[in-house]
């Protein structure tokens, strides 16, 4: 199965959804990186407060809240 997604690159709108989709790699790499890097300050940064790790441990779930809510999940971008 194949699919094909056409753009008019005259038209600023498709010309932005153009470059968007060009760089989804990109984007979804940044997000994976950002959750992983999250996650290490978590588990392995004994040298921060309780507090400050509890708002990365915080910041991370939103995010995978906010993904799940457009039904995507880290897993899906590794």
């Amino acid at each position: 199965m194949k699919a094909t997604i056409t753009f008019d690159l005259n038209d600023p709108e498709d010309r932005a959804k153009h470059k968007l989709i060009t760089h989804i790699d990109e984007i979804t790499l940044t997000l994976w990186e950002l959750d992983d890097y999250l996650r290490k300050v978590i588990k392995y940064d004994n040298d921060k407060s309780d507090d400050y790790r509890q708002a990365f441990c915080d910041f991370r779930e939103v995010l995978r809240e906010m993904l799940t809510e457009k039904g995507l999940t880290i897993d899906l971008m590794n």
